[in-house]
C-alpha cells in the first residue's frame, strides 16, 4: 500500500544541496580504519630515534640547571624545574595505565628517570664534597637528596602499578576482541529493513498509518545512504527499544564510537517545534497525534553503551506539498528537516567518519528487531 501512496503524487521527495555538506565533498580514504583488530599487540620497541629523543632531553635538563647555577640566583629556575619534573611524572605515569601513546609515555617516563638520577648524582657528589671538607652547615642538608630519592622510588612504583593496570586492560580488551565475530562483512554498510518494526504494529495502527509509517522511513533510510561516503558509517534499521516490547527505534548511524539515533516522521506540511520537555508542538499547539519516545530511547542506550558518545534527531518529512519548518528547544535532541539531518548528522559523524568500532557497532546490531 506504501507504494501505492507514494505513487499517487501526493508525498514530495525531499530538495537536498548535497554540493553545500562539506562532509560530502570531502574525499574520503576507501577503507576504514577497523578497531579493535583480534589481537591488541604490545607497543613497539623503543626504538634508536626514540633513545637520542631522551638524550635530547636530559640534556637540555642537565644543560638549564647548570645555567641557573651559573645565573647566581636559580631558586626560580629549579622551582619550574621541579614543576616540570612533578607534571612529567604524573603524565607518563597516567598515560601509562590507560595504555595511550606508548612511545611519548616511554619517552617522558625515560626522560623524568634520566633527570632525577642525574639529580641524585649531583646531590650526592656536592654532599659528599661539604661532608669532606667538613663545610656541611646543617645535618638537615640531606632532605634535598632524601626527596630525591623518595621521589624516584616512587615515580617507580607508580610506573610499575600503571603497567600492570595497562596489560590487564589489554587483556581484557583481547577477550572481549576474541567474542567478535571473525567472519564479519567489513564492506556491509546497512542492516535491516526500513519499517520492518512496524510489521506487527497493523493491529494498533491500521493498515494506512503503517503504511504511511513505513514510507517515512524509506524516505529517511535513503537519506542516510549519503553518509556511507564515509567509509567508517554503518547504518542499522529497525531496532528494539531498550525496555520496551512495543517501542522502537526506527535508524541508527554509526561511525567510530558516536551513534546517531534517527525517528522518522511523515506528518503535514507545519512548523514544528520540540520544547524543552521533549513534546512537540505543531503550530505551537499540542496534539495527541505528535509524539516522539526518542528521548527516552537516547537515555537508554546511553546506559547501555556507556563507551559511546548517543545523539539523537527527528527527521520529519511532509506528507503532501507544502513547507515543514521547525523550531529547537531542547538541549539533547534535535527535530529537523531532511536537509538539516544531512548538515548536522554529518558534520558531528565526520570526525569519526574513518572509524570502525566494532564493540560499540556490535551493541548497535544487537538491538536489531
Amino acid at each position: 500500500m506504501d507504494q501505492n501512496i507514494r505513487s499517487q503524487g501526493h508525498i514530495p521527495s525531499p530538495v537536498l544541496d548535497l554540493a553545500s555538506l562539506n562532509w560530502h565533498q570531502r574525499i574520503w580514504p576507501q577503507h576504514p580504519v577497523v578497531w579493535p583488530t583480534q589481537t591488541q599487540a604490545e607497543p613497539p620497541p623503543f626504538d634508536g630515534a626514540a633513545q637520542r629523543g631522551v638524550v635530547t632531553l636530559v640534556a637540555i635538563s642537565v644543560l638549564g640547571i647548570a645555567a641557573s647555577h651559573l645565573a647566581g640566583d636559580s631558586s626560580g629556575a629549579e622551582t619550574v624545574f621541579g614543576l616540570a619534573l612533578f607534571g612529567g611524572a604524573v603524565t607518563c605515569v597516567g598515560l601509562r595505565a590507560r595504555g595511550r601513546a606508548p612511545r611519548a609515555c616511554r619517552l617522558l617516563y625515560l626522560a623524568v628517570t634520566a633527570t632525577l638520577l642525574l639529580s641524585l648524582i649531583s646531590n650526592g657528589v656536592g654532599m659528599t664534597v661539604l661532608l669532606v671538607s667538613g663545610a656541611l652547615p646543617h645535618p638537615l642538608m640531606v632532605v634535598p637528596f632524601a626527596f630525591l630519592a623518595l621521589y624516584l622510588a616512587l615515580l617507580r612504583r607508580g610506573w610499575h602499578r600503571a603497567s600492570a593496570l595497562a596489560t590487564a586492560r589489554a587483556d581484557a580488551l583481547n577477550r572481549r576482541a576474541a567474542r567478535l565475530d571473525p567472519n564479519w562483512d567489513a564492506e556491509q554498510r546497512a542492516f535491516g529493513t526500513p519499517g520492518v518494526n512496524l510489521v506487527g504494529a497493523l493491529p494498533r495502527f491500521g493498515e494506512r498509518n503503517v503504511a504511511l509509517g513505513t514510507l517515512g522511513e524509506q524516505i529517511t533510510a535513503s537519506l542516510l545512504e549519503h553518509f556511507c561516503v564515509m567509509p567508517g558509517v554503518r547504518v542499522v534499521h529497525g531496532m528494539r527499544f531498550p525496555g520496551s516490547a512495543r517501542a522502537d527505534i526506527d535508524h541508527a548511524v554509526v561511525a567510530g564510537n558516536r551513534v546517531a539515533l534517527i525517528d522518522s516522521k511523515l506528518w503535514q506540511p507545519a512548523l514544528y517545534e520540540l520544547d524543552p520537555w521533549r513534546r512537540i508542538l505543531r503550530n505551537k499547539q499540542m496534539h495527541a497525534g505528535y509524539r516522539t519516545s526518542l528521548g527516552t530511547a537516547i537515555e537508554r542506550v546511553r546506559m547501555l553503551m556507556p563507551g559511546a558518545e548517543v545523539r539523537g534527531w527527528i527527521v520529519v518529512h511532509p506528507n503532501a506539498p507544502g513547507a515543514v519548518g521547525v523550531v529547537n528547544s531542547c538541549p539533547f535532541m534535535r527535530i529537523v528537516t531532511a536537509q538539516t539531518l544531512l548538515q548536522e548528522v554529518g558534520e558531528w559523524l565526520a570526525p569519526q567518519g574513518h572509524l570502525v568500532d566494532r564493540f560499540v557497532l556490535e551493541d548497535v546490531l544487537d538491538m536489531r528487531v
